[in-house]
């Protein structure tokens, strides 16, 4: 597995049309103090989360085009979550 997979990933992601046009602009704040940043890569978990600022699920394609492109993702989906945090997309990468 590449090691700089995550990053390379989150890179692309970040460039892509569609989740420029749906990704949250600005950082926020879960409970008191922690920043929730546009994308966020988390290591432990093999996880890229990106903040989405729509509730609709217009990202079946985009998943699938990915997960065509990128063997190493185990799963991806839509988080469509309430209204205390913005909906999400979240690439789970198989582990090492």
């Amino acid at each position: 597995m590449r090691k700089c997979l995550l990053e390379d990933f989150a890179e692309e992601i970040y460039n892509d049309e569609l989740i420029r046009k749906y990704m949250c602009k600005y950082v926020w704040l879960s409970g008191s103090s922690t920043k929730v940043f546009p994308i966020q890569i988390w290591d432990e978990r093999r996880e890229v989360e990106i903040q989405i600022d729509t509730k609709k699920n217009v990202f079946n394609k985009l998943i699938e085009r990915y997960k065509e492109k990128y063997s190493e993702i185990e799963y991806a989906y839509f988080d469509k979550t309430d209204d205390s945090c913005p909906s999400r997309l979240v690439f789970k990468f198989f582990g090492e």
